[in-house]
């Protein structure tokens, strides 16, 4: 179910003589999602998160599809959906080019 909102572990280090470190979040995004919110809403997470991805792929030439697809897939070697506000606004993004393709937003070159 997850250990909610305040949840930290101990990091223990080695190398430091074996010092104990309090964390919060790790720098794998999936893990501190578990840690947190529990392995159930991070596996529905994660679907959506996919079927975003799959469902916004006709727009794989716009920006913001593709700003999400790489925060998103970034999210897997840094802590990027925890801690950094961007992956939601272009997930929001995505959500609404995909519901209204008429209005999607485009960068026309103007050279």
């Amino acid at each position: 179910l997850g250990s909610g909102i305040g949840a930290s572990y101990d990091y223990i280090d080695p190398r430091l003589q074996f010092s104990v470190e309090k964390l919060h979040y790790a720098h794998f995004s999936p893990f501190s999602y578990i840690l947190v919110y529990g392995s159930i809403f991070t596996f529905l997470l994660y679907c959506t998160f996919f079927y975003r991805l799959y469902s916004g792929f006709n727009y794989k030439n716009n920006y913001f599809y593709l700003s999400f697809a790489f925060l998103f897939f970034s999210s897997f070697f840094g802590s990027i959906l925890f801690v950094n506000p961007m992956p939601w606004f272009f997930l929001g993004v995505v959500i609404e080019m995909t519901k209204n393709p008429r209005n999607e937003i485009q960068f026309k070159n103007q050279l």
